[in-house]
């Protein structure tokens, strides 16, 4: 099958046309599916319906789940993604990480490189001329993030692990905002609304800070 052509150097569209026609073959499956049960629902009556679908909401498995999107997103960002940072937002996350790893806020430049120093630094990283540093021009608290996970030689695990934490956590905020039967299909739907999302699950795989979002 041939490669869809790539018109834009830009990340967002190379996202956009190499990944999104099998999240939308997916949303179509799911459309599917809920006209069936739709039409199931009808015959078997409402009630007998929300009985069968909180019973099968219950049984949903949300740790399984978890671990399920964190192979997802490991398999996607080694053989979709290749590790790379495809954009400069990526790199510049992973340089402020990098730094604080290392036990510091900003990354001095060495005095041979000062001269070139305005004309190398990266998008989305500041140069500070009076004290010759490098310093990343986002909110500290993502690359926070990855730093942490450099610390212990896997970077490449923050944005997994983020994805799957956010399964737990969205199944136990939908559980607190709901009571009786709903408690469980809300959990469900909440789910199923986050799992076919294709930005959560691609941002999932890359060095994007909207999981820990």
């Amino acid at each position: 099958m041939a490669r869809p052509l790539v018109i834009s150097n830009n990340a967002f569209f190379r996202l956009f046309v190499l990944h999104e026609g099998p999240f939308l073959w997916l949303l179509a499956l799911v459309g599917a599916l809920a006209w069936l049960t739709a039409a199931r629902a009808s015959e078997c009556g409402p009630s007998a319906w929300a009985r069968r679908a909180m019973s099968a909401a219950a049984r949903a498995p949300v740790w399984g789940v978890a671990l399920a999107v964190l192979a997802a997103a490991l398999v996607g960002s080694a053989t979709l993604l290749h590790g790379v940072a495809l954009s400069m937002d990526e790199f510049a996350a992973s340089f402020q990480a990098r730094i604080f790893a290392s036990g510091r806020l900003q990354a001095a430049v060495p005095a041979e490189w000062r001269g070139l120093a305005p004309w190398m630094t990266p998008v989305f990283v500041n140069y500070k001329p009076v004290s010759a540093v490098w310093v990343g021009s986002y909110l500290p608290v993502y690359a926070a993030m990855r730093a942490a996970f450099s610390l212990a030689r896997a970077e490449w695990l923050t944005n997994p692990v983020l994805a799957a934490a956010s399964i737990v956590l969205v199944a136990a905020i939908a559980r607190q905002l709901w009571t009786g039967g709903r408690r469980v299909r809300g959990a469900a739907l909440a789910l199923l609304f986050l799992l076919l999302s294709a930005q959560f699950l691609a941002t999932s795989m890359s060095g994007y800070s909207m999981p820990a979002h």
